[in-house]
């Protein structure tokens, strides 16, 4: 039974992520796209499993939650991060330029 228990948070916390990772897609304002179909896909199949194993789906405890919202909400921010970090260009971050040129 504990396996189960240990496998059921497991799919929660997955299931979970992919629900955020789902209203970030359909924020974008794009309506169903290709990636949000696929996410709802998985979610379904993870809610699946989760009955299977005798759990449900709803059945997150607040402290896992609050576990996989700051993981997700860290990753996202490591993102955004490295996407910004991209598009500046080196003289923008204060590096001199003759470090830059090799680039």
């Amino acid at each position: 039974m504990d396996s189960n228990r240990n496998e059921i948070s497991k799919l929660l916390k997955e299931r979970t992520e992919l629900l955020f990772r789902l209203n970030v897609e359909y924020g974008k304002g794009k309506g169903e796209t290709q990636e949000a179909k696929d996410i709802l896909y998985k979610k379904n199949s993870i809610s699946k499993k989760i009955k299977k194993l005798g759990g449900y789906f709803n059945d997150i405890s607040e402290e896992l939650f609050n576990e996989v919202k700051k993981d997700f909400l860290d990753k996202t921010l490591e993102k955004i991060d490295r996407d910004i970090a991209e598009q500046i260009s080196y003289n923008q971050l204060g590096i001199p330029s003759n470090l830059t040129s090799a680039k």
